[in-house]
């Protein structure tokens, strides 16, 4: 292309084309050498270009590969640069060439903040705004689906390895093993995450007492069970609830409502850890969908939220001190007998007191 004197808008033009150092040019991706960059960027300043492109754009057309080689030089640690070499060729074709031309055009030294993340369970962010971009590499659906944030973490976090989007689990992680990733949504964020799992409930999972006595009320017409399970089906009518359950676990009796209220809500937390959805996880990662924070949690503060289409979804277990479900039984709760007795008892002692 001859050189030319530009008017504002295509200045403005060339500049966004610069910002993506690779290009297509006539169908054909397209590698702008870093000595060109610089040529052109020192004649826009001068209000005029010379923009040129190869004759024929096989000369150099982009490789991946060869981009690839381009990173790996400017990483010092032959462990980190295997380990950079490994997370590319997990992911398919399309990913791999988005994940490494994210990490070729920015314009800071990411090379040094690869890696750089202990995985200790906790709240973290990731090195610099440019993760941002890599944040949201993603590939929706069903099969191979590689959700937000999973490639960011496995090239933020020592001893992480992302999964190709075919397993249990997003990451594995040396010290921590397994670990789900999931992006929150901005209502609850980090700190009251409610995002789905992603599995659907078993037999294992229905079998639980917790989920037998939903299914037992809503035999005898005391609630109506369907596809999801929320707090507002346990304030409908938590004494039928819990009495099945009671009976159920052969609690008939033995404890008040307050109590079994309790250990309704531990059965359904260890349903859910030990269910095939949270497949023996050694952590959940929840990271900002519109950020560039995340927080490491562990299984034991993992919490499940709700069933929504028979399936699981999950939160933080600090989000709810008062226990989700539990507190939801005991609004609606009928006052216990003993519990009655013994404030009428306190009350009476009062009234008679001179």
């Amino acid at each position: 292309m001859c050189g030319l004197v530009m008017s504002g808008t295509l200045r403005k033009l060339v500049r966004q084309i610069l910002l993506e150092r690779i290009v297509e040019f006539d169908g054909v991706k397209y590698d702008i050498p870093d000595e060109e960059i610089q040529r052109i960027k020192d004649q826009l300043e001068m209000g005029y270009v010379g923009i040129g492109m190869p004759d024929e754009p096989d000369d150099r057309s982009y490789d991946v590969e060869k981009t690839v080689e381009k990173l790996l030089k400017d990483i010092p640690d032959n462990a980190d640069k295997e380990k950079l070499q490994l997370v590319f060729n997990i992911y398919g074709s399309t990913l791999k060439d988005t994940l490494v031309k994210t990490i070729y055009n920015t314009d800071e030294d990411i090379a040094s903040q690869l890696f750089s993340i202990e995985p200790t369970f906790g709240d973290h962010s990731f090195p610099s705004s440019v993760w941002n971009d890599l944040v949201n590499i993603h590939n929706p659906g069903r099969s191979n689906a590689i959700g937000r944030g999973e490639a960011a973490l496995g090239l933020a976090i020592k001893g992480a390895i992302p999964d190709s989007g075919s397993g249990s689990h997003d990451l594995e992680i040396e010290g921590l093993g397994g670990v789900h990733v999931k992006d929150t949504a901005a209502s609850g964020g980090l700190k009251k995450p409610d995002v789905p799992m992603g599995k659907g409930m078993t037999s294992e999972d229905m079998a639980r007492p917790w989920y037998q006595s939903l299914k037992s009320a809503s035999a005898k017409g005391a609630i109506k069970l369907g596809r999801g399970i929320s707090v507002g089906l346990l304030k409908s009518n938590p004494k039928a609830i819990l009495d099945e359950f009671a009976a159920i676990t052969g609690k008939e009796g033995k404890l008040n409502y307050s109590e079994l209220a309790d250990e309704w809500e531990e059965d359904i937390v260890d349903s859910f850890l030990s269910s095939e959805s949270w497949g023996d996880a050694g952590a959940i990662i929840f990271v900002d969908k519109g950020g560039l924070n995340f927080s490491i949690v562990a299984p034991e503060d993992a919490y499940p939220t709700r069933i929504e289409n028979n399936s699981w979804r999950v939160g933080r277990k600090d989000a709810y001190p008062d226990g989700r479900f539990s507190a939801a039984f005991k609004q609606n709760l009928p006052t216990n007998e003993s519990v009655l007795k013994a404030y009428l008892s306190e009350f009476i002692k009062g009234r008679n007191r001179i």
